[in-house]
C-alpha cells in the first residue's frame, strides 16, 4: 500500500471515534490528519502529492462539503483526490446530490466498522492504481467495472432469493411495478419521485421479510393500525442491511427502510410523518399493502380498496391511495367487456353511476363511489372542481 495522505473531516461535536480507530489502524504509516474545518483540510493537502484519500461529513459546522468539492474539483492539485462523503444529514436525497457532484463514494452515518473497512479498502485499491503510471488507468476502470458487476450479481441473487422465499407475494411483482410507475407519472406535486430508484426499490419490496419464519412472513405488518409483533419491527432494518453491503445500492435500502412509516407519524422505525417519508417509500407502501389485502380478501378488489381508503391520511398518503384507485379503474376499463369507463366532467348526465370516488387534491371526497348522479349533484361537482382540482379521472358504470 502506497503512503498517500489521509484527511478526515468530521462535524465538530459529532465525531465518530470508531472511524478514527479504523483509519489509524488501516493507514498506519500514512500522513493522517483529522480536522473539524473543511477549509483547513483542503489547505493541508495543497502541497501534498496529488493522490489523497479525503473523507468528510456532508455537513461540517454548517458548511456543505459537496458544494465545496464542486468548486475545487477543477483545480489540478485536487485531481488525484479520492473523495468519500459521509452522509450525516439523515436525508437519502443527499446521496443523489453527492453523486451528481462526482463524489467517489458515499457512506451513510451511523456506519459499522465493517462498512468503513470495506469502503477504505476499495479506496486504497483505487488510489494505489491511480498513483501508478498512466497505463494503469485501464486497471482502475476494470476495478470499478468489477465492483459494478459484483453489485449487479449480488442484486440478482437477492432477487432470486426473495422470489424463492416469498413466492406468493412475488407473483404480484409485475403488477406492483406497473402500478408504482403509473402513480409516479400522475403524482401531482412539486417534488417528483426518482422513477429509476422507485422501480429498483419496488423490485425488492418484500426483502425485509425473508428471514421471518413460516407463514407469518405473509401477514400484514400492521393490524388495525398496530404493529403485529416485535419480529415485524425488524423488517425495515433487515431490508436496509441487505443493501448497505452492496456497492451502489444504499439508496434502495434507504427507501425500503421507510416503507412502514405511517402518514400520521405512528410508524416504524423512526416515526417519520407525512412528507418526511420519502415519496418512493410512500408509493411502495400503498401498492404492496393493496396486494397483501387483495390476497387476504381472496382477490376481492373492493374489500382491498376499502381497507386502503379507511386508513387514508392515517397510514397512507391519500393522494397515492386515490391514484392507485385510478390505476385499478384504468385496468378495469380495458377489460372486455369493461364494467366501467372513463368520462369527462362536462359529459356527465343525470342517471350515471360513479364507480370510483371523486377526490380532490386537498383530500376531500367530492362524491363517493356508487353515487347516482342528478342535475343538482353534477352542478355541485362542477362548482367544487373549480375550487379544488380533481385527482385523476372520473369513471362511471358502463
Amino acid at each position: 500500500m502506497k503512503d498517500f495522505p489521509v484527511i478526515v473531516i468530521q462535524d465538530e461535536g459529532n465525531e465518530d471515534s470508531s472511524l478514527r480507530n479504523v483509519v489509524r489502524k488501516m493507514f498506519s504509516g500514512h500522513d493522517i490528519k483529522f480536522f473539524s474545518d473543511l477549509i483547513k483540510g483542503f489547505q493541508h493537502i495543497k502541497n501534498k502529492p496529488q493522490s489523497c484519500l479525503f473523507v468528510s461529513d456532508a455537513i461540517v459546522n454548517g458548511l456543505d462539503a459537496v458544494r465545496f468539492l464542486i468548486k475545487i474539483r477543477s483545480m489540478p492539485v485536487f485531481r488525484g483526490l479520492y473523495f468519500i462523503i459521509m452522509n450525516n444529514t439523515g436525508k437519502p436525497d443527499a446521496n443523489l446530490k453527492a453523486l451528481k457532484a462526482d463524489v467517489d463514494d458515499i457512506i451513510m452515518k451511523p456506519a459499522s466498522i465493517d462498512r468503513y473497512i470495506l469502503r477504505f479498502r476499495t479506496a486504497s485499491k483505487i488510489l494505489n492504481l491511480k498513483s501508478d503510471s498512466m497505463d494503469k488507468t485501464i486497471s482502475v476502470q476494470l476495478l470499478m467495472k468489477k465492483l459494478d458487476e459484483d453489485a449487479e450479481r449480488e442484486l440478482k441473487l437477492l432477487k432470486m432469493f426473495q422470489k424463492s422465499k416469498l413466492p406468493e407475494f412475488y407473483k404480484y411483482m409485475p403488477q406492483i411495478l406497473e402500478a408504482v410507475q403509473f402513480i409516479a407519472r400522475f403524482y401531482n406535486e412539486d417534488s417528483k419521485p426518482d422513477k429509476d430508484l422507485l422501480i429498483k426499490a419496488a423490485e425488492f419490496s418484500f426483502s425485509g421479510r425473508m428471514k421471518l419464519p413460516g407463514a407469518i412472513k405473509y401477514q400484514t405488518v400492521y393490524e388495525h393500525g398496530m404493529i403485529r409483533g416485535d419480529e415485524f419491527r425488524q423488517i425495515p432494518h433487515q431490508a436496509k442491511r441487505f443493501f448497505d453491503e452492496i456497492h451502489g445500492a444504499e439508496d434502495i435500502g434507504n427507501i425500503l427502510f421507510q416503507v412502514y412509516e405511517n402518514w400520521d407519524g405512528t410508524g416504524i422505525p423512526k416515526k417519520l410523518r407525512a412528507n418526511q417519508i420519502a415519496l418512493e417509500a410512500r408509493i411502495i407502501r400503498v401498492v404492496t399493502d393493496y396486494c397483501e389485502f387483495y390476497r387476504r380478501f381472496n382477490k376481492k378488489e373492493q374489500l382491498a380498496r376499502e381497507e386502503l381508503f379507511n386508513n387514508s391520511k392515517k397510514l397512507y398518503d391519500f393522494k397515492i391511495v386515490a391514484l392507485l384507485d385510478q390505476y385499478l379503474a384504468y385496468l378495469s376499463s380495458r377489460k372486455k367487456p369493461a364494467p366501467e369507463k372513463r368520462i369527462e366532467l362536462f359529459a356527465l348526465d343525470p342517471g350515471m353511476v360513479l364507480t370510483r370516488s371523486i377526490i380532490s387534491e386537498c383530500g376531500n371526497t367530492l362524491i363517493g363511489a356508487g353515487a347516482k348522479l342528478d342535475e343538482k349533484s353534477i352542478d355541485r361537482l362542477i362548482a367544487m372542481s373549480n375550487k379544488e382540482k380533481i385527482i385523476g379521472h372520473i369513471y362511471i358504470k358502463k
